[in-house]
């Protein structure tokens, strides 16, 4: 329905009656409240926190009324969007009048929403007349309501009305009782309501609403998007996200030997000695774990967890054995299982989120591939930990939780699928996630030295990252080597970063520019999204499939539209690494670089 015009003076003076009752009905909370509800929620999306909300139901004995106030902050492409609510709910949850406060791109609105034999959303300069009849304001109001009824049948429709995203009309509710469940609860089992939800504009899909006893939401899971209760401190914990420590970029991490770290900072007296890390005077030393397949199998410690994880996770569920039985393909040898567990973690939570992945969130009430890990691992009786520490990826320290197996005495890494994977991980918290951690304070930290294939590379010594040999360069951070061309001389390297730049003793200084980094798409992929962010800035000369040294490639001749250059490009990826180098040069010059070039491609090679 098309919105009327008002100006804004006359749209308060035609329905102050119902925006006065809501703002004495709201802002004067008499004594006579007898109990109020408070809960907090992280909103997650592909497994990564995107938002939270707090929300509170106070109830007025002698209105019969309930006063809801919720705060909802959540990202949306880069941007942050906010959602505020005072609203008057009846006694059966519908809504009676609300106030809605949007921070949406930057724009700053406000309506005043009331139901009646007239239902109205008012904003500053219109009004929008909505469908008539009750309705509820959100999902969790109506749930509320359903749980309150006096038995539940399984099966059976409860259907209403609630109001659209849009905020602009009404779309139809619908709740349908699947079953009772018992699920994990802020590390308690708890038996709660399971209902599928779906709402007009949800078309033909149904989300899954897991609610406690006395109604308040668990979780709501649709596909990759859910939404979790949690406590205040992981709620605005989630608000603050920690962010990566900055580090020099170093690529090949899984050939590592050891990692030589200096520390500082508040954070800094959590970390101490243990199983492949060796602390002393903010020196820090983290070895790469050998690999496990070497061990006898029949070596698996007898370990029951001092947080008692085994008992707090879901791991004598039907479905968690189920799921385990056939993530672990039924492999006699545990460590065969173990590794199978965290592939399957990987394929079907980590990477990408699966049906299956999604069933397994669903009953651990958690996005965490790491207590997935842990729980699947501990449900085939091998003895497990959570860990939360550091993991160094290229370019970065970042927080994370992983699991970790018990062989032989000492706790391996499983992470990404497999065990180990070099000397990348810097243990804090044992049997806690992150989520759950507060008041850790700030860490500083600065690579000294790496060992890495029997070579030690010193961080601040160019001839260690870059080395010179027989007409070759290698640089040892990158993973590459290739033949400089005589007439080319290499730049200033910034560890910081993942580039290599040559620059040619001629002419107008030509640049070849190469980047490396990992990557867990296929070639394909990555030359599509190439393409599409070249877009239309380019005109593509020719281009053909190349293969140079095992490294599966696109050799491209480019030719920008607004500038007289050349682009000459060579695309590859082999192992998870891709390589991009670019040629930068005026047409003028080509034909006098362009061999150079050629010959610096096509002796290009991973450091094995």
């Amino acid at each position: 329905m098309q919105p009327q015009k008002f100006p804004f003076s006359f749209s308060i003076y035609a329905h102050q009656k119902r925006c006065l009752f809501f703002l004495l009905g709201f802002f004067c909370l008499f004594p006579s409240t007898i109990s109020a509800k408070e809960k907090w929620f992280i909103y997650s999306y592909n497994s990564k926190k995107v938002g939270y909300s707090h929300i509170s139901y106070k109830y007025n004995k002698k209105q019969g009324l309930y006063y809801k106030k919720k705060l909802k902050s959540f990202l949306v492409q880069g941007k942050i969007e906010k959602e505020e609510v005072a609203a008057v709910l009846q006694s059966n949850y519908e809504l009676q009048s609300a106030r809605l406060s949007l921070l949406e791109e930057g724009e700053k609105k406000s309506f005043f929403l009331a139901s009646g034999t007239l239902n109205t959303l008012q904003g500053e300069d219109e009004v929008h007349t909505l469908p008539k009849g009750s309705f509820y304001l959100h999902v969790e109001d109506f749930l509320y309501f359903v749980v309150q009824q006096k038995k539940l049948e399984k099966g059976k429709y409860y259907r209403s009305r609630q109001l659209a995203s849009s905020k602009r009309d009404l779309t139809s509710l619908s709740v349908r009782f699947y079953a009772t469940a018992t699920r994990l609860v802020s590390g308690k089992k708890q038996s709660t309501y399971h209902f599928k939800v779906s709402t007009g504009e949800l078309k033909n899909f149904w989300a899954d609403a897991f609610v406690a006893k006395d109604g308040s939401l668990l979780r709501y899971q649709l596909g990759s998007f859910s939404i979790i209760q949690s406590s205040k401190e992981e709620a605005l914990e989630n608000k603050k996200q920690r962010e990566p420590i900055p580090a020099p970029y170093i690529l090949d991490m899984e050939k590592s030997e050891k990692l030589y770290l200096k520390i500082s900072g508040e954070g800094s007296k959590y970390i101490l000695n243990g199983d492949f890390q060796k602390v002393k005077d903010q020196q820090v030393i983290l070895q790469g774990p050998p690999s496990p397949i070497t061990l006898n199998p029949k070596n698996l410690s007898s370990y029951s967890p001092s947080t008692k994880l085994s008992e707090k996770l879901p791991i004598e569920d039907s479905r968690v054995q189920e799921i385990s039985e056939k993530a672990s393909q039924s492999s006699p040898n545990p460590l065969a299982k173990a590794r199978y567990i965290a592939h399957w973690i990987d394929e079907n939570i980590e990477s990408k989120t699966t049906r299956e992945g999604s069933v397994l969130k669903t009953i651990l009430g958690s996005n965490s591939s790491a207590i997935a890990t842990v729980t699947l691992c501990l449900a085939q009786k091998i003895p497990t930990r959570l860990a939360s520490g550091l993991v160094y990826k290229p370019g970065a320290f970042h927080y994370e939780s992983w699991a970790e197996v018990r062989l032989e005495s000492k706790w391996y890494p499983l992470w990404r699928g497999n065990w180990g994977q070099g000397a990348r991980f810097l243990r804090i918290f044992v049997g806690k996630e992150w989520s759950q951690i507060s008041g850790y304070g700030k860490l500083s930290i600065q690579i000294h030295s790496i060992l890495k294939q029997n070579q030690k590379i010193y961080l601040k010594e160019r001839q260690s990252i870059l080395e010179e040999k027989d007409g070759r360069i290698y640089d040892h951070l990158l993973g590459i080597s290739a033949k400089r061309p005589s007439d080319w001389a290499i730049l200033g390297k910034n560890n910081n970063n993942n580039l290599l730049v040559l620059r040619s003793l001629q002419g107008q200084g030509p640049a070849i520019v190469v980047k490396v980094f990992p990557t867990r798409s296929s070639l394909s992929e990555i030359l599509q999204s190439f393409q599409s962010k070249l877009g239309k800035k380019v005109e593509v000369l020719w281009s053909q499939p190349k293969k140079i040294n095992g490294i599966d490639g696109l050799e491209s001749a480019l030719k920008p539209f607004q500038a007289p250059l050349i682009y000459r490009s060579f695309i590859g990826e082999k192992k998870g690494k891709m390589i991009l180098a670019f040629l930068v040069v005026s047409e003028k010059e080509l034909p006098q670089i362009e061999s150079g070039f050629l010959n610096f491609v096509t002796s290009i090679q991973f450091l094995d």
